[in-house]
C-alpha cells in the first residue's frame, strides 16, 4: 500500500495536505529539503487546502469551492492537486444556486439589473445563469439605475439547485 493511502487512512482531515506533502518528499527516495523554487506555492497550495476544508465545514461552499480551485492547479503537486480536484467536484454536486431574473410591467425580461446577497455584489447583470451560493437565508436586493427595485429574503438548501427568484419592476415579487 502506498504511503498517501496509508496516511489517509489514519490521518485526521486537516493533515491530509501535510501528509500528502511529506510523502510525496519520501518517495523520491531523498530527504525533504526545503526547496528555492516551489516552496513559496507549496506552502501556498497546502495553505489553500487547509482554508478550503475549514471553510466547507463553516458551511462557506462558494469560498471552500474557490480554495479547491486554487490548490487544484498543477503546480500544487500531483497528490495534492488530485485531493482538491476531487473534493472540489464533490463540492460543486451540494453547493447550492439561485437563478435571479426581474421582467418589466409587460412581463419581458430586465437584463440592466444588479443583484446583492447579503449586501454583497453577487451578479452585475442578468443573464439567466445559475449563480452559486451558500446555504443559508439570505437577502437579495434588486436594482437598476433608478434604484432599488425590489428584495427578497430566500433560503436555501444545501444541494438546491437553480432556484428560481424574480421580482418584477412594478414592485410585485412573483416566487
Amino acid at each position: 500500500m502506498s504511503p498517501i493511502r496509508v496516511i489517509r487512512r489514519v490521518a485526521p482531515a486537516g493533515a491530509v495536505g501535510a501528509a500528502v506533502l511529506l510523502s510525496v518528499s519520501a518517495t523520491r527516495g531523498a530527504p525533504a529539503a526545503p526547496r528555492r523554487d516551489g516552496a513559496d506555492a507549496s506552502r501556498a497550495c497546502l495553505a489553500a487546502f487547509e482554508r478550503a476544508q475549514a471553510q466547507e465545514e463553516a458551511g462557506h461552499l462558494v469560498e471552500a469551492g474557490r480554495l479547491f480551485r486554487a490548490c487544484g492547479a498543477a503546480e500544487c503537486g500531483s497528490p495534492l492537486w488530485q485531493e482538491c480536484a476531487s473534493r472540489n467536484t464533490r463540492l460543486r454536486s451540494y453547493t447550492p444556486s439561485v437563478v435571479p431574473f426581474v421582467v418589466d410591467d409587460s412581463g419581458e425580461p430586465r437584463v440592466d439589473v444588479e443583484v446583492k446577497m447579503d449586501g454583497l455584489l453577487l451578479a452585475s447583470r442578468l443573464d439567466g445563469r445559475a449563480l452559486p451560493v451558500d446555504p443559508g437565508t439570505h437577502e437579495l436586493t434588486f436594482s437598476t439605475e433608478s434604484g432599488v427595485i425590489g428584495t427578497k429574503k430566500i433560503t436555501v438548501a444545501r444541494g438546491q439547485r437553480n432556484l428560481p427568484v424574480s421580482v418584477s419592476v412594478a414592485g410585485k415579487k412573483r416566487q
